[in-house]
């Protein structure tokens, strides 16, 4: 595989798409915090191929979205029929059985954030990225209800939603949870508060475009995912509304 370039490089950078603001999103990873960014925006990290040595072109199939994080926490698919497809947008998922896989696994604090457009009409739950175990989830998705949800610990995306339903618009969507309470977000607002219920430790990696149940993908996402994050760490309010301003610029 190609090397790995700094994703503090700058959006203007060969590795990265003209600055879109100020503020890079790989500026919430700290030395210490584990997880991903993911850019489906940027054509310099998305793949073809495994291996990262055949660049995607527009609506080709992705093998490899390369993490711009620094922690080399990519997303692939080896499956040629399940990998989303580059647009100028981000990556489109097919809601049938599109998704990319990771090897973050969640841990007893995390955030997840993604920037998406919502398929009005789509019914049941759609996750955007997530894993889960028994009882165990860690999962940001869209309820029956096209409302942000959520899903932490013992506690479902039945249980964990919020804000109005998104009907057929991009937005921002977050959960976080820090052992002790979790939250949801929609577009750096705060729709969703409540005590966390159970453990979100599962060993599982977390999938892009649908929910890894116990190694088994389910819930699978229609539409287009430009970004995503999964951090080991609850970020802060401000964190969030900046990475929804750079993401939406």
């Amino acid at each position: 595989m190609r090397s790995i370039r700094s994703p503090l490089d700058g959006f203007g950078s060969p590795f990265g798409q003209q600055q879109r603001n100020s503020w890079s999103p790989a500026a919430v990873f700290g030395a210490s915090d584990s997880g991903f960014l993911l850019d489906g925006r940027d054509p310099a990290t998305l793949f073809a191929d495994e291996a990262g040595e055949t660049p995607a072109d527009l609506t080709v199939a992705l093998a490899l979205v390369v993490d711009k994080s620094g922690n080399a926490i990519n997303a692939t698919q080896s499956s040629t029929g399940f990998r989303p497809t580059r647009q100028t947008t981000g990556m489109q998922f097919d809601g049938s059985d599109d998704r990319l896989t990771t090897a973050f696994v969640p841990g007893a604090a995390g955030t997840l954030v993604a920037r998406f457009k919502a398929n009005e009409g789509s019914v049941g739950t759609r996750v955007i990225v997530g894993s889960s175990g028994s009882g165990t989830r860690a999962l940001l998705a869209l309820d029956a209800n096209g409302r942000v949800s959520g899903g932490v610990g013992a506690n479902s995306a039945n249980v964990i939603f919020g804000g109005p339903d998104l009907g057929s618009d991009w937005h921002t969507g977050a959960l976080l949870w820090d052992g002790t309470t979790d939250r949801l977000y929609v577009d750096g607002a705060e729709v969703y508060s409540g005590a966390q219920s159970g453990s979100t430790i599962n060993g599982l990696g977390m999938a892009v475009g649908a929910l890894n149940s116990s190694g088994t993908p389910v819930f699978f996402f229609p539409g287009p995912i430009s970004n995503v994050l999964a951090i080991n760490r609850a970020l802060g309010p401000a964190e969030i509304v900046n990475l929804h301003n750079n993401w939406s610029a």
